[in-house]
């Protein structure tokens, strides 16, 4: 956490949290962390890449990165995962 966003959101978080006294907890320090840096809209994000997603790679680090971004799409049809998964795949 020291450069882009990363490092003014952690100087500042670290601040807020020795100013108030109290570190808090886990839970509530991860949820803070989605909100500053997860997309807004992962299921749109993960539509977005799996989109562009091209095997370049093995048949094996296409099928997992596939996975990855398929369950964070939301999409449940299976026509549209295997379109999905066909037009990045090598022939």
């Amino acid at each position: 956490m020291k450069g882009g966003t990363a490092g003014p959101w952690k100087e500042t978080k670290l601040n807020s949290l020795i100013d108030a006294g109290q570190w808090g907890n886990f839970a509530d320090f991860l949820r803070e962390l989605k909100t500053a840096f997860a997309p807004a809209d992962e299921a749109g994000d993960a539509r977005s890449k799996m989109k562009h997603l091209k095997q370049t790679g093995t048949a094996d680090e296409y099928i997992s990165e596939f996975r990855i971004l398929a369950s964070r799409s939301k999409i449940t049809e299976d026509t549209s995962l295997v379109e999905y998964f066909m037009e990045g795949l090598n022939p």
